[in-house]
């Protein structure tokens, strides 16, 4: 007879959209994977995004949600933009940060600055533009055990 396991493990899907990067208005888009993190206070761009001479040295410390403390030694010499709809782009200096297989961290700092666009549970909207949270394969998963989770 086969006894029944008290783990349940459940897939979280991340907050992902496709954006583009622009160095600046003229040049050409490069797309990138935007992983939405509102709790994160600036925005991190892999710094292999952009070429190495978008980059100066800048040192910058933070403490992780889990009490780890890192730095960054990277920021954008000019203002970064951030494209998520054809009339939403986000001019802003980004860190530079290797982000484990992301390309950006949308920090609460952009989240700001981008007024009227909304956060969904299903994903991003902008006037009168709406797009869905993508799936991709360096998606993080997220385990969580039966434990945790009262009556299931």
């Amino acid at each position: 007879m086969m006894q029944a396991s008290s783990t349940l493990e459940v897939s979280i899907p991340a907050p992902q959209v496709e954006v583009q990067i622009l160095q600046s208005p003229y040049d050409k888009p490069v797309k990138a994977i935007g992983f939405i993190d509102t709790g994160a206070t600036r925005t991190m761009l892999n710094p292999e995004v952009l070429p190495d001479d978008a980059w100066r040295t800048h040192y910058e410390y933070f403490q992780a949600a889990d009490g780890q403390k890192f730095s960054t030694s990277l920021i954008s010499k000019k203002p970064a933009g951030i494209q998520f709809f054809p009339e939403c782009i986000i001019w802003m200096h980004v860190i530079g940060s290797k982000l484990h297989g992301r390309d950006l961290l949308i920090g609460f700092d952009l989240y700001h600055k981008a007024q009227r666009l909304q956060v969904l549970p299903t994903g991003l909207k902008y006037k009168r533009y709406f797009q869905p949270h993508t799936r991709v394969g360096r998606e993080p998963y997220i385990p969580i055990t039966g434990a945790g989770w009262k009556g299931v």
